[in-house]
């Protein structure tokens, strides 16, 4: 039975903050429920193909009746996750138990907050409620059914998998450590990574070097800066990582076809006119 024919409603979603002093007790799915827990933040340590890893922001967990949801953590990291509870008419697997968000950050963010919001509003409005209720399944589904860009319709192998965790790990270290030293030297030491792995895995997921990624990552930091802050350009500048106001200036202009000045007088959304 296809998923679409097999869901039901969509009966809860909700955003759930793991306590820091003690870890919560495990939830079993009862009969006629998918629970899918999307980790939006902090680690989970999940045992999954008889191995215990570690996973972080993106990872999506897919319980059918009788599965124990996400409960191990750190109190230096406890988790958060977006929780959808989903009825079903049968127990069926239908996704993997654990996968991952395969498209941007960005995207990621917007499903996080859009998604939530939209839930409560569309109960209000009975007949957006089943359009809703199969859009987050297909959302869901096609990420965890590897449809999307990370690796769209590859078979991933146990090595993949483990490069694909310590990628989003890189990646969510590059984000939290923007304006700091981010040489490939310094990440890889930071994330007690070879050298030559950090690389390979990079060229080989991402098609691109990490210093490529973390100058991308930090423009789209710098653009989103410019459009909703009064920060001056060389504090943007600063903030986002670039020791110089003038490669700032010279690199924006190149990824864009607009200096930072021009590209805040376009796009800041509260200008004078």
């Amino acid at each position: 039975m296809e998923f679409a024919e097999n869901i039901l409603s969509l009966d809860n979603l909700s955003l759930y903050s793991a306590p820091a002093d003690v870890s919560p007790m495990p939830y079993k799915i009862p009969e006629h429920y998918n629970l899918v827990e999307l980790l939006t933040d902090g680690v989970v340590y999940f045992k999954n193909n008889n191995k215990v890893s570690a996973y972080r922001r993106g990872s999506i967990f897919w319980h059918v009746p009788g599965d124990l949801t996400i409960s191990e953590t750190t109190r230096e990291e406890p988790y958060k996750c977006l929780v959808f509870r989903f009825k079903v008419k049968n127990s069926k697997r239908t996704a993997p138990r654990v996968s991952c968000w395969r498209s941007s950050e960005e995207a990621l963010n917007e499903f996080i907050i859009q998604s939530h919001k939209a839930f409560f509003s569309s109960r209000n409005k009975l007949a957006h409620a089943a359009a809703f209720d199969a859009y987050c399944a297909a959302e869901l589904l096609s990420h965890a059914l590897k449809l999307k860009d990370f690796h769209a319709l590859s078979v991933v192998s146990e090595k993949a998998q483990n490069n694909e965790i310590m990628l989003r790990n890189v990646i969510l270290y590059i984000e939290k450590n923007i304006a700091a030293d981010l040489s490939v030297d310094k990440i890889a030491a930071a994330m007690n990574i070879p050298r030559n792995r950090l690389f390979r895995i990079f060229r080989d997921v991402m098609q691109k070097t990490p210093h490529e990624y973390v100058v991308e990552k930090r423009l789209d930091v710098a653009r989103r800066r410019l459009e909703s802050r009064h920060d001056t350009i060389k504090e943007i500048a600063s903030s986002c990582g670039f020791e110089h106001t003038e490669v700032f200036h010279r690199i924006f202009l190149q990824k864009f076809g607009e200096s930072p000045g021009q590209y805040r007088k376009n796009h800041f959304p509260y200008h004078s006119g």
